[in-house]
């Protein structure tokens, strides 16, 4: 009952969301080019553009990322981090620091990607600017993106009796990350994740299968288009072709065939 109160929230959460970018949307002041004479940068301003963050600035990032590979692991901490609560703190925490640096460290000159403003004074107007362009202009597409694509794809039940043969699963994935890169690396996995636990569920060893799945489907599948992979849908974000990744696709072959025949060795 709890968990799907947990749920129920994220949902509405996520449907505000997507509420109040509809809204912006609708307001016409959603990031996208500059007006016309705005592009203009101050000569002072020019120090503050090329200013290069020190390394140590990373930190919550590193941290964040430590987080979420180790406290899963750790006898102590897993029931803790289980809890949507406390990932939340943990990101909110980490995320305010980083807030904190690009108020009080940073010199500004960042570009406002939700208001168009080419330039933020330092102090409250860059810690402004950064949250902004993090929230506005990138979570909330991005979560909308998500949203879509885990509905839509959750919604399709595939059934049948398949033999849970090391060809069988190689074709499923090899299926996965090819659809990742056009129905996004969770439509992917939503649509097929579910008929391959099935076909092996009579399996005594098939945890590789869904390591290697979350390998192909989740991560190396979505490199063609910015539907399948995060930073390359930001970075669509900010200008680049829908379709420049394309040109990416030896890399995508090589790395997701040296992964399937691993795994069909492996399974073998």
């Amino acid at each position: 009952m709890q968990m799907r109160s947990t749920s129920r929230r994220a949902l509405l959460g996520i449907l505000a969301l997507i509420a109040v970018y509809i809204m912006l949307l609708s307001m016409g002041i959603l990031p996208g080019e500059l007006p016309p004479g705005s592009s203009h940068v101050e000569p002072q301003d020019i120090q503050a553009f090329s200013y290069i963050p020190p390394l140590w600035a990373i930190t919550p990032f590193i941290l964040l990322l430590l987080a979420i590979a180790v406290f899963p692991l750790l006898s102590s901490t897993q029931s803790w981090w289980h809890c949507n609560k406390n990932r939340f703190l943990v990101a909110s925490v980490l995320g305010g620091i980083t807030l904190f640096y690009y108020g009080l460290i940073h010199p500004g000159g960042l570009e406002n990607h939700f208001t168009h403003d080419p330039s933020s004074a330092p102090g409250l107007e860059t810690m402004w600017t950064a949250f902004s362009n993090a929230i506005f202009a990138e979570f909330i597409p991005f979560i909308v993106l998500l949203f879509c694509l885990y509905v839509i794809s959750g919604g399709i039940n595939l059934t049948g009796d398949l033999p849970a043969h090391p060809a069988t699963n190689t074709a499923f994935i090899a299926l996965g990350a090819l659809l990742a890169s056009f129905i996004g690396t969770t439509g992917a996995a939503m649509l097929l994740i579910r008929p391959l636990i099935l076909t092996n569920i009579e399996r005594k060893y098939k945890v590789h299968t869904i390591i290697f799945f979350i390998f192909s489907v989740c991560n190396c599948g979505g490199l063609l288009l910015p539907i399948g992979d995060p930073p390359l849908f930001l970075g669509y974000l900010r200008g680049v072709e829908f379709t420049w990744t394309l040109a990416l696709w030896p890399y995508w072959l090589l790395v997701n065939s040296l992964l399937l025949i691993i795994y069909l060795v492996w399974d073998s």
